[in-house]
């Protein structure tokens, strides 16, 4: 594994300690705590995945391991989860696992496919004693992979994602043309990746969840993302430029905010005091284009990039 560092004033790059440094892996969960960078959990190239991790500390450019969880915790490693800072504690729900795994179907023993496993299911870790704790639970939502999730200052929540699964079926034919008719047997793989819309807000304090079910209107997200305004939650779907406004306190979503006029699709929503901005990395004429949508005026959409090639810039207010 591998990082790098960018310093603002300088304008320069630098390569950061690699002592004690997270083993190579992908697809692992990663927040800010102000101060330092949290990784846990994640895969490899030879699928196996982890349930440990790293705090970096770009102010002493060093690296602090997480340790696995003790086994009789039963906190399983995962990928696709949501993490959380909580200003204490990193959250980490959700997520799943996927092995190759060998058919054991009549008829179609042997065959490979996927085994995928999805939890909604969570913990909590706190950095300052290196310790795992208070599971969180949910007799709420299904489980589910890719969902969004962001923290209020009291609750964590948690919208959209889906739930993988692949099996292999064995289909029934007969050759009517011999005598007697001839059996044989298909062997298909049957791969499901449902969609949700729905989503819950959990309470640490009660640790209890608030189930969330959006109303029609709302499209079923296929790459949500969410940021917490100070008020409200700002929620949006890279998959359709889809933006929606999400208020926790009273579970209800008064949808206020215009769509991104592009697709955002594979890209970021950066938040700023006042404005959200996204980006279309590369467009169907190659330029890159990205819009800033108000908060404090919903029914404002900017377009700050147009379809000439340009270069982007770090800025920073003195």
């Amino acid at each position: 594994m591998k990082g790098f560092k960018y310093h603002v004033p300088s304008k320069t790059w630098s390569a950061i300690s690699s002592t004690n440094i997270p083993a190579s892996r992908k697809e692992y969960m990663s927040v800010s705590t102000g101060t330092t960078l949290i990784v846990w959990g994640g895969q490899n190239a030879d699928d196996d995945y982890f349930s440990n991790g790293g705090i970096y500390n770009p102010a002493s450019d060093s690296w602090t391991t997480i340790a696995y969880p003790n086994p009789l915790l039963n906190i399983p490693a995962r990928i696709g989860a949501s993490a959380i800072w909580t200003g204490t504690q990193l959250y980490v729900w959700g997520g799943g696992t996927r092995v190759a795994a060998t058919s054991t179907t009549t008829h179609c023993a042997g065959i490979n496919y996927t085994l995928y496993t999805n939890y909604n299911d969570g913990f909590k870790y706190t950095p300052a004693t290196g310790s795992y704790s208070n599971h969180i639970g949910s007799n709420t939502l299904s489980p589910r992979t890719y969902h969004a999730g962001v923290w209020t200052g009291t609750e964590m929540v948690v919208w959209g994602g889906g739930l993988r699964s692949e099996t292999v079926v064995a289909t029934h034919y007969q050759d009517y043309t011999q005598t007697p008719p001839i059996d044989y047997w298909g062997c298909d793989e049957d791969y499901e990746f449902l969609n949700y819309k729905t989503g819950g807000k959990y309470n640490p304090a009660t640790n209890t969840w608030t189930y969330m079910n959006p109303p029609a209107a709302i499209a079923i997200p296929t790459r949500p993302k969410m940021i917490w305004t100070g008020t409200g939650i700002i929620a949006y779907d890279e998959g359709t430029s889809k933006v929606y406004l999400y208020n926790p306190a009273t579970n209800t979503w008064p949808n206020s905010y215009p769509n991104f006029p592009d697709l955002i699709n594979n890209g970021d929503l950066i938040s700023t005091g006042d404005k959200i901005f996204g980006f279309a990395y590369c467009t169907s004429n190659n330029k890159m284009i990205g819009y800033a949508l108000s908060k404090t005026d919903p029914v404002s959409i900017y377009q700050v990039l147009n379809t000439v090639n340009q270069k982007l810039y770090l800025y920073k207010k003195n």
